[in-house]
């Protein structure tokens, strides 16, 4: 009975039941903020699990493919079944990785062994099981950092090889990529994961992805507000923000598959960029380089050759600066004028 005049009183009164009606409008109105505003502002976990609110996602620019206008040439021979990493020292010589030792050849093309990679007492040679050196950096003391796989090396401008940090790292070839920043640490690509080493070599992880599983090679933009990887798996180049705090924030995927049907083979490999600021991409295996300019369109240069390549280099003063040299999955190393426009 309470009830029932309850629901009387209210619809007989007037006044009552136009405040009643005016309540519910509001909570209708803010029930409807509520949902498009949460719609609207959804978020999500990034890589580095940080909650973030998700960008507009823009449809990738279109990948073109060109002709290169100058012949891919061979530049030098190496007593090897594979060719790696690919540098140029400050004392005139281009450096060349291979299985357990480390290369040097002259302008004239001719090669010596600059390092032995193996420990005293063992005497490795196979591909993945030895010492080889993908990546080499710089530090502020002129010797050369270098990523081997198991292991990150560092060699003084005499040679000496010192072992900085012996791991099992994860992916396609262990440590195969790696930076350094202005602050002397050291960061290197592990799988799904790129490391941070300090100074005093104390490791910290820098990066996670779940999305990316096989990090082959990393490198700062020349402005040091975006950090770049390739993965090996998804065949995929990504572009990550650094914020202020030198952490990474959100990320770009700026390309997937550049070499349509390219079967095992067309992964992104290293990245170089130009003095005029364009991105150059090794593709493995495809004889083809990929260009990305400053507005981020995409090129796909595709040498006279059929090249088996895997790491890409500017040449120096040397060696002629509008030269890129070409390593390949064999003894050969390659050259080809560029073109950087």
């Amino acid at each position: 009975m309470e009830k029932l005049s309850f629901k009387i009183y209210i619809k007989e009164n007037k006044e009552v039941n136009g405040v009643f009606r005016k309540l519910r409008k509001l909570f209708l109105l803010f029930l409807t903020l509520f949902l498009v505003t949460s719609c609207a502002n959804g978020t999500k976990k990034t890589d580095n699990n940080e909650t973030e609110t998700p960008n507009k996602i823009e449809k990738p620019k279109e990948v073109v493919e060109v002709n290169s206008k100058n012949e891919c040439e061979q530049f030098a021979l190496l007593n090897t079944s594979v060719a790696g990493g690919l540098f140029f020292d400050k004392e005139g010589n281009m450096l060349v990785g291979k299985p357990s030792s480390l290369e040097k050849v002259s302008v004239a093309g001719e090669v010596t062994t600059f390092c032995d990679l193996n420990e005293p007492g063992k005497k490795r040679n196979y591909f993945f099981n030895s010492p080889f050196i993908w990546d080499m950096k710089y530090d502020k003391d002129n010797n050369i950092i270098a990523a081997a796989q198991d292991r990150i090396l560092k060699i003084d401008p005499e040679g000496k090889v010192t072992t900085l940090i012996r791991e099992n790292f994860n992916g396609f070839l262990g440590a195969s990529g790696l930076e350094l920043d202005e602050e002397g640490n050291i960061y290197v690509v592990s799988g799904s994961k790129v490391y941070k080493y300090s100074k005093n070599l104390e490791k910290t992880e820098y990066l996670s992805s779940d999305q990316y599983k096989t990090f082959f090679s990393i490198a700062f933009s020349p402005d040091k507000k975006y950090l770049y990887l390739t993965d090996f798996n998804t065949k995929s180049l990504i572009k990550y923000e650094i914020k202020k705090d030198g952490t990474v924030g959100k990320h770009q995927e700026i390309v997937r598959d550049p070499v349509k049907d390219s079967g095992s083979f067309g992964a992104p490999l290293n990245i170089i960029f130009s003095d005029s600021g364009n991105m150059y991409v090794s593709i493995d295996g495809m004889s083809r380089i990929l260009k990305i300019d400053k507005d981020e369109n995409l090129y796909l240069i595709k040498m006279d050759k059929t090249i088996r390549n895997h790491v890409i280099q500017f040449g120096t003063k040397e060696f002629g600066e509008d030269y890129i040299y070409i390593t390949t999955y064999s003894n050969t190393v390659y050259r080809m004028k560029l073109d950087d426009k």
